[in-house]
């Protein structure tokens, strides 16, 4: 699905090393690489993760995607049958921010990004938990 929403603008480049010049004309934009600039926080299950995950994406010049390209994160590695909303978003100056991602479920994850043709990138594991119970929430309070 996200190789056919990409958006194919044309780019011109080129680079000079060892003196030769390299170029590219009228080659499509496509996502590259992908980081994760905000790893995924703790948080409670059906409610969005804190902070807010953040995904940067660059082409094979290593230059900021185009506005728009789209950005999917799914779980890597969490309990089983596990459902994550929210998994979809557009770049914004190369920076696809998610921030009604959440989980439905409590327990250990690891979520992986992709867009178009980039190399799938994995973030680090993080803990969502369950809501507290309401029972015991007179207890807590200051």
């Amino acid at each position: 699905m996200l190789e056919q929403l990409v958006k194919l603008s044309k780019v011109t480049s080129t680079f000079t090393m060892d003196d030769l010049q390299v170029g590219a004309a009228s080659a499509p934009v496509l996502p590259s690489q992908l980081t994760f600039l905000v790893e995924p926080g703790s948080g409670v299950s059906n409610q969005p993760l804190t902070p807010a995950l953040e995904v940067g994406v660059v082409t094979i010049f290593d230059e900021n995607v185009p506005d728009g390209t789209l950005v999917e994160v799914g779980i890597n590695s969490g309990p089983i049958s596990a459902v994550l909303t929210g998994t979809l978003e557009p770049t914004v100056g190369g920076v696809a921010r998610f921030d009604s991602l959440q989980a439905n479920l409590p327990g250990m994850y690891r979520l992986r990004a992709r867009s178009a043709r980039a190399a799938l990138s994995s973030s680090e594991n993080f803990i969502v938990n369950m809501p507290p119970d309401p029972i015991f929430s007179d207890r807590f309070e200051e």
